[in-house]
């Protein structure tokens, strides 16, 4: 009683998690309250929104930057950025296959993992799901591109046998 009549009702819960965590230690606070990747992934999807919009050329200089950022600094953030650029769907530097080497990492990600790299996984599984339904669908054309040929050849054949 004494701790509902001195929050507000919209902080009862928040207000409990802290008090929780203070008694049980810092270590034992979930990723949930790591505000630091939750800003970074906050910041890295509004950096996606914008590159979405730039024009092909601004991507590709995006990526040239991005990449060396990498080469210089192959972290979380860094890798996350650089598998976004890649897995933009219709964009002129999309490449699937290398964002999910990028990805590759964040395949197993557990729900104990930070914001960051549950995104990762999250991420990894969506380029891969991607790639798979791409290989399908070229399966299907390429099975269809088949079936028409057998149709010409049985009317080619059809045709020769009526002469």
């Amino acid at each position: 009683r004494l701790f509902s009549r001195s929050v507000s009702r919209g902080m009862k819960l928040p207000a409990l998690l802290l008090m929780v965590a203070v008694l049980c230690g810092c270590e034992h606070l979930p990723a949930v309250f790591t505000g630091d990747e939750s800003r970074q992934l906050a910041d890295l999807l509004a950096w996606s929104q914008r590159i979405a919009q730039f024009s092909p050329e601004m991507q590709r200089k995006e990526l040239s930057a991005t990449s060396l950022a990498f080469g210089r600094d192959p972290g979380t953030l860094t890798r996350l950025r650089l598998a976004l650029l890649l897995a933009k769907p219709g964009s002129a530097i999309a490449d699937d296959s290398r964002a999910v080497i990028l990805l590759e990492p964040f395949a197993a990600t557990g729900e104990d993992a930070g914001p960051l790299r549950q995104f990762g996984g999250v991420l990894h599984a969506q380029v891969s799901e991607r790639q798979k339904e791409q290989k399908r669908s070229q399966q299907y054309r390429e099975q269809i591109e088949a079936l028409r040929d057998l149709e010409r050849s049985l009317r080619e054949r059809g045709q020769a046998k009526g002469k």
